[in-house]
């Protein structure tokens, strides 16, 4: 029987079909609709009232934060900086270093749902405008052990930022970030390899 010759009821449950099919490839797609006899429509899946937009029971939430996290390495393979950030204050003889993780856009949304994917509390920096810019930038800046921590649970996703993602958290590691020596400082062979990777991730970009 064609689509043609079936009834307003067939055509509803052919095209519901088709719609759960879409649901579950496509997690993030609009709501299906039923057509009725009537010529109305209803945001109904299979009989049952949607909760939100998009929302597909078969994908629970474990899924959706994993394919979240997918989302986040893809728009960080494309738009994320990842640098150790060197800075000498006049007080202190030696400089500082901070592992940042920087993401730069001008659309808000995106990295309010980055930081969303990844845990971390969305602070976004407006840049301030300029005669060239013709919209609004932001910046999202993530430090030191929240780097970290964001930097292993998209490792696994990331393609074209993964090797220097894996220097940052080597660097991060080896060179002791995390570790305040006190008074006497830390040993000149820390320094070292601070420096060492301070260099190799500017060399990787």
């Amino acid at each position: 029987m064609t689509l043609k010759h079936q009834t307003s009821s067939q055509k509803g449950t052919a095209i519901m079909f088709a719609a759960s099919l879409a649901h579950t490839r496509y997690p993030f797609a609009p709501p299906a609709r039923r057509f009725s006899p009537g010529g109305r429509t209803k945001n109904r899946v299979l009989g049952t009232q949607l909760a939100e937009p998009g929302f597909n029971p078969a994908i629970t939430p474990d899924i959706r934060r994993l394919l979240e996290l997918s989302w986040a390495a893809g728009f960080a393979d494309g738009e994320a900086c990842i640098t150790i950030a060197k800075t000498q204050l006049k007080d202190r003889t030696k400089p500082t270093y901070r592992l940042v993780l920087t993401l730069n856009q001008n659309h808000a949304g995106s990295l309010t749902r980055f930081a969303e994917a990844v845990g971390v509390r969305p602070r976004l920096y407006k840049v301030r405008r300029t005669l060239s810019m013709n919209r609004d930038a932001y910046v999202l800046n993530i430090c030191d052990q929240h780097a970290v921590r964001v930097l292993k649970s998209l490792l696994p996703f990331l393609e074209r930022k993964a090797p220097e993602a894996e220097i940052a958290l080597m660097a991060y590691d080896e060179g002791r970030f995390n570790v305040h020596p006190g008074s006497k400082g830390h040993p000149p062979h820390i320094w070292k390899i601070r420096e060492f990777f301070y260099l190799k991730l500017q060399r990787m970009k």
